[in-house]
């Protein structure tokens, strides 16, 4: 009651002042005396009492006063008339005490479309809470980063109901797979990966097993593990290519001639440039890129028939005199007659 009191009142006021300003200047000099000032109408306010938690009251008042003034001059009668008309509304908006009980829920706000599930932010959380950034391949999942804090990891074959294919670190942007990789003395990979990479910067590991379903390590995939000495390739890994293994202990200490990993020959250790007759091992499936690059006083060079892969700058310093022996049939016997030599097939 208080309040349309108020209300009332503050519009009444307002009414007057501008019905005041509407007036003729001269009105005051010609009034009788004691005439009486003209009084203002004010319409009922309307109201509307709904109790609705989103009622909208809207109060009105109009108010018109009109005046009218004669004169009389020497050449006849003029008549003035001043009109004013004024019209004043006051919108409340109300709320009741219960919206307003905690201030936190006075204003809420739904957006469906910026709701964002698990799959869309790609972290998956393991029963040790360890926790993986990954994308998705289209025959599995890519592990680029883990956030936990063990000095043993072990990587899941399965995130949600996905197959875990690939561990390579982030990189696209140079970083390794671990935000702390001193801590990091073990790796455990599942036997569904098929690509390792972006294990950088892991000082304390020192050793490695490469499953058997790997296919590939990529090019420094262990840079800055210095003290990694031992790699192990499982024993039934047919696919495994490893192009660099530069910056580990394991890289600096091997010194045969022919450094073989899994089924990869990696290097050649001898004085490249002038090797003149090369045999490749048996039971090696990829000549690793580089190892013959830069042999370019080759004469001879033989190849088993187990190898499946060749990378690609082996041989490209060669000028079609050096003579390859390969078996018949054999990848390596279509590969080399596809860089212009001849071959001689057993």
């Amino acid at each position: 009651m208080k309040m349309k009191c108020a209300i009332f009142a503050v519009i009444t006021a307002a009414v007057a002042v501008i019905s005041g300003c509407g007036k003729n200047e001269n009105t005051e000099d010609t009034k009788a005396p004691g005439e009486l000032p003209s009084q203002t109408e004010t319409s009922p306010v309307s109201e509307n009492t709904s109790e609705s938690p989103t009622e909208e009251v809207t109060l009105s008042s109009e108010s018109t006063t009109e005046e009218e003034q004669t004169t009389t001059g020497s050449e006849g009668t003029e008549e003035a008339t001043t009109s004013a008309t004024t019209t004043v509304t006051t919108t409340v908006l109300t709320t009741t005490t219960e919206q307003v009980s905690n201030k936190d829920d006075v204003i809420e706000i739904e957006d469906d479309e910026a709701e964002i599930s698990q799959d869309d932010i790609s972290i998956s959380e393991n029963e040790n809470d360890e926790t993986y950034l990954f994308f998705e391949m289209a025959d599995g999942i890519a592990v680029y980063k883990y956030l936990g804090s063990a000095q043993e990891v072990t990587i899941p074959s399965k995130i949600g109901n996905k197959t875990v294919v690939a561990v390579m670190g982030d990189n696209a942007n140079g970083k390794s797979l671990f935000d702390n990789p001193n801590k990091v003395t073990k790796i455990n990979f599942p036997d569904t990966v098929k690509t390792i990479g972006g294990i950088w910067d892991c000082e304390n590991l020192t050793s490695i097993t490469i499953p058997a379903s790997v296919e590939s390590v990529t090019p420094q995939a262990f840079f800055g593990c210095i003290n990694l000495k031992k790699i192990t390739v499982e024993s039934k890994n047919t696919k495994f290519e490893v192009n660099s293994l530069l910056s580990t202990a394991w890289d600096e200490s091997a010194s045969e001639e022919y450094v073989v990993i899994g089924g990869t020959l990696y290097r050649y250790n001898g004085d490249t440039a002038q090797l003149k007759t090369a045999v490749v091992p048996s039971g090696i499936t990829y000549i690793a890129d580089g190892v013959f690059t830069m042999a370019t006083a080759l004469e001879k060079v033989t190849i088993p028939e187990s190898v499946t892969q060749i990378g690609d700058t082996n041989f490209s310093g060669l000028f079609g005199e050096t003579e390859f022996v390969c078996a018949k049939g054999s990848y390596a016997e279509d590969y080399i007659k596809s860089l212009g030599f001849s071959v001689t097939s057993k």
